[in-house]
């Protein structure tokens, strides 16, 4: 191999170390901003709040609450299709239309690399 192949590998894993470090951190946080956002809604909430204005930091939060679909995972979406079809005893276009979906499904190739400790 030649050197610049391997001060690149080097480079690389030390940005993975300095990455896997990052994200430790990032995780506290983001868990600390979820903890946080969480007492605020219920507070604004509980208290009618729409809106607050924070003078130190020189920001105003709102609050609202809305509709929105829920998400959709491929087993429900498979489970609502098959209650859709048995229920006009079509369980036979419900299987056509399953083999077609899971037949036509495209792939991709995917090329990973990854680490792991030397003894």
């Amino acid at each position: 191999m030649n050197d610049e192949f391997k001060e690149r590998l080097d480079e690389w894993l030390e940005l993975k170390k300095q990455l896997k470090e990052i994200t430790a951190d990032t995780k506290l946080l983001k868990n600390r901003e979820k903890e946080l956002a969480s007492y605020i809604k219920t507070v604004m909430s509980q208290n009618s709040i729409d809106m607050i204005k924070s003078e130190k930091q020189h920001t105003s939060v709102t609050h609202s609450i809305k509709q929105v679909k829920a998400g959709e995972s491929v087993k429900s979406l498979k489970e609502r299709l098959f209650h859709f079809f048995e229920a006009r005893n079509q369980i036979d276009v419900f299987n056509l239309l399953m083999t077609y979906l899971e037949e036509s499904r495209g792939e991709k190739q995917v090329e990973t690399i990854r680490t792991s400790k030397s003894s």
